[in-house]
């Protein structure tokens, strides 16, 4: 056990070397860049489909108009900024080929995940509940006279009340 929490040890520091993460052009590592262009494009490609899969249920509340909102930004934004960088990797751009912006990204990633948890924990179930109250309160509202009629009679009846003054 103690000979594989060394190796661990040694393997965390082989990856934070300052020279690989703070060089001006990361070595190329072909394998790293395709399992991050996968990952990116799977947060990319995550993203396009909440906004699509979730237009009918937000049209319907207006609790899950922000969380699509939300959800939406978070998956495009880390996908496409993640696929810019391996971009930049593999064209060993100077200073934004640098591994430290990938570092950079993942921390943006943690710190965003944990607001959009706790968005969900707290803000989006009162949200959701205070709408549900809402619903009911207007269901038992009386209706207007004029709410069942079609828009056509409705411009008739005005005009008609037009008249009369």
């Amino acid at each position: 056990m103690k000979q594989y929490f060394l190796n661990f040890i040694e393997k965390i520091k082989q990856i934070a070397d300052s020279y690989s993460l703070l060089t001006a052009t990361s070595p190329y590592n072909s394998r790293l860049l395709l399992v991050l262009t996968i990952i990116f494009s799977v947060f990319l490609i995550a993203g396009i489909l909440t906004w699509m899969t979730m237009k009918s249920v937000a049209s319907q509340k207006p609790p899950f108009q922000e969380l699509r909102a939300r959800l939406t930004t978070f998956l495009a934004t880390i996908g496409g900024i993640g696929l810019v960088l391996t971009f930049f990797e593999w064209q060993t751009i100077p200073y934004l080929s640098s591994r430290l912006l990938i570092l950079i990204l993942i921390v943006i990633f943690l710190f965003w995940s944990y607001n959009f948890l706790r968005y969900i924990q707290r803000g989006f179930s009162w949200e959701l509940a205070e709408s549900e109250r809402q619903e009911r309160y207007k269901k038992y509202l009386p209706r207007s006279k004029l709410a069942g009629l079609p828009r056509v009679k409705l411009k008739n009846l005005d005009s008609k009340k037009r008249r009369k003054k």
